[in-house]
C-alpha cells in the first residue's frame, strides 16, 4: 500500500470535519464476494481476505480481521496499518482509549445498524453518514464499470417457476396481512424470480433487491444497466448475455443468444429465436416463431465457424409476422414483413415485404 493513500484519506477527514472514518470488505449487498470497484478495503490496506474492518484516524490506522487472516493480514498489509483480531479487541475498545470525544464517519450503504452498534458503539464516539464514501473520494484509477445483465434459468433447472414462488410468498404476506415485503438479500431476489448474473467473477448472485406486493406485483430495485425498465417476460425463456431496454416484452420459450440487442419498447412472440448479432431497435414488433440465422451456410457444410457469421439490423417500429425468417440483413425502419416470409436480402425502404424470398410489395 502506497503511504500517499492514507495521507490523501486523512486529507478527506479534514474536508468533512470528521475524526475519522470506517469502511467494510463488504459493499451494499453485504455478499461475500466482491466486485473488484468496490474492492476498498483491499485498496487501501492491501488486505485481500473475505471479511475485515478498517479504522482510519487522524494518526492511526487499523486493520481488523477475525481468527482465520491474522497471519494473512500482517503479511498483506504495509506501513501505516496495525493488524488486530477483532474477537480479542473490537474497533469500539480502540476508540475509548481517546479521551475527547471522536466524530467517526461512514458509508451507510455499506453497515447496518446492529453492526455499527456492535463493533463501534462508544459513549465519547458519535458515528455520521458520509454521502459520498472516501475511499472511492481517493481511488483514482479504479476498474472500469462492467455492464452485465441479468439472465433467467430455465424452470427445471431450478425446481419451480417464479409465478409459483411469488404466490408462495404472498399467500404468506396476506395471512400474517402484510401489504409488502422487502427483499434485500440478493441470494433471495435470485430464488424468487430465477435470475443469475455475473456482478462477481466467482458468484453468479445478482446485485440487486426486490419489493413484493400481496398482489403479485414484483419491483425489482436494480441499476437501468442490468435489465431495461418495466421488462416483462413469460417462462419458460433463455436468455444469453443480451442486452434488454425499457418497457420490453419477451413471451415464452423465446431463445435470446450472446451479445443480442432489443431496444426499448419492443415485444418478442413465443416460440422465436434471436442468434447472435442480432440488433433489433425500438418499438418493434416480431410474431411468434420467427427465426433469426447469422450463417448463410455458403460452403453447404456446418461448423459454426463465427468469421462466417453476419450482422442482422431490425431499425425501429418494424413489425415481423409470424413463422418470418430473417437472414443476415436490414430492414428499413418502419416496415412490415408479412407472415411466413424468407427475407434474403436488405429491405432498404420503408414498405411491405413478403413472400420466399420476401419481395417488395408495397411502399409505405
Amino acid at each position: 500500500m502506497k503511504k500517499n493513500k492514507l495521507i490523501r484519506l486523512r486529507r478527506e477527514l479534514t474536508i468533512n470535519n470528521i475524526d475519522g472514518y470506517i469502511n467494510p470488505k463488504n459493499d451494499e449487498f453485504f455478499g461475500e464476494y466482491v466486485n473488484p470497484r468496490k474492492e476498498r478495503l483491499k485498496y487501501l490496506t492491501g488486505f485481500s481476505g473475505s471479511a475485515g474492518q478498517s479504522l482510519v484516524l487522524k494518526k492511526q490506522a487499523f486493520l481488523f480481521v477475525d481468527g482465520r487472516y491474522t497471519l494473512q493480514a500482517k503479511k498483506e498489509i504495509k506501513n501505516g496499518f496495525k493488524a488486530i483480531e477483532i474477537s480479542k479487541t473490537k474497533p469500539s475498545k480502540i476508540l475509548r482509549k481517546n479521551k475527547k470525544k471522536l466524530i467517526i464517519g461512514f458509508d451507510s450503504k455499506l453497515y447496518t445498524r446492529s453492526i455499527l452498534t456492535n463493533l463501534f458503539a462508544s459513549k465519547n464516539v458519535k458515528l455520521i453518514p458520509i454521502k459520498k464514501n472516501l475511499i472511492d473520494k481517493i481511488w483514482s484509477n479504479k476498474p472500469k464499470p462492467k455492464s452485465n445483465k441479468f439472465f433467467v434459468l430455465k424452470t427445471r433447472y431450478v425446481g419451480q417457476s417464479y409465478e409459483h414462488k411469488i404466490n408462495l410468498i404472498c399467500n404468506i404476506l396476506k395471512k400474517k396481512k402484510l401489504k409488502n415485503l422487502l427483499i434485500t438479500a440478493p441470494e433471495n431476489v435470485a430464488w424468487l424470480l430465477n435470475i443469475r448474473g455475473k456482478d462477481s467473477p466467482y458468484s453468479p448472485i445478482p446485485n440487486c433487491n426486490a419489493i413484493i406486493n400481496y398482489k403479485k406485483t414484483v419491483t425489482l430495485i436494480v441499476k437501468n444497466n442490468k435489465i431495461g425498465k418495466n421488462f416483462k417476460f413469460v417462462e419458460p425463456i433463455n436468455l444469453f448475455g443480451c442486452k434488454i431496454g425499457n418497457d420490453v416484452f419477451i413471451g415464452p420459450f423465446v431463445e435470446i443468444c450472446k451479445g443480442v440487442v432489443i431496444k426499448n419498447s419492443t415485444r418478442i412472440s413465443s416460440h422465436s429465436f434471436i442468434c447472435e448479432l442480432v440488433t433489433i431497435g425500438n418499438n418493434c414488433f416480431i410474431g411468434h416463431g420467427v427465426m433469426f440465422t447469422n450463417d448463410l451456410f455458403k460452403k453447404g457444410n456446418l461448423g459454426g465457424n463465427v468469421k462466417n457469421w453476419h450482422k442482422t439490423v431490425i431499425e425501429d417500429n418494424v413489425l415481423i409476422g409470424s413463422n418470418a425468417t430473417i437472414l443476415p440483413v436490414k430492414i428499413a425502419s418502419g416496415s412490415v414483413v408479412g407472415a411466413g416470409s424468407v427475407v434474403t436480402k436488405n429491405c432498404n425502404i420503408k414498405a411491405i415485404y413478403a413472400g420466399n424470398p420476401a419481395k417488395l410489395i408495397r411502399k409505405l
